[in-house]
């Protein structure tokens, strides 16, 4: 009899500025344009989506879909916008980001 493992869900909170791809402040259009990019990105369901975790030196990613996502709440004033969405993983691991192969013998 195997082990039962459940897809675990979690939320990710994205702040999104007004930051150009050279790094200066682009104001409020430029955070709108990013925005738009984040949601594009975030909007289609039912596909997977690789996300990675980085703490220090360790690094673990896993393929996730996103269940839901909330309208972003905007700050015109700071040119900010908040977004949040719901990722589940379905293959319930993590594993490492670089991929290895095992070259020993099945016998040892």
């Amino acid at each position: 009899m195997g082990l039962d493992h459940e897809a675990t869900s979690f939320s990710l909170t994205f702040v999104v500025t007004g930051a150009t791809p050279a790094g200066t402040d682009g104001g409020y259009a430029q955070m709108e344009t990013n925005l738009e990019a984040l949601t594009a990105l975030l909007g289609g369901r039912n596909r997977l989506m690789s996300l990675r975790y980085q703490a220090g030196p360790i690094v673990r990613v896993t393929d996730v879909t996103i269940t839901a996502a909330s309208d972003p709440e905007i700050n015109v004033g700071a040119a900010r916008a908040r977004l949040q969405v719901v990722v589940e993983v379905p293959g319930v691991y993590w594993r490492d980001e670089t991929i290895t192969t095992w070259a020993g013998s099945a016998n040892t």
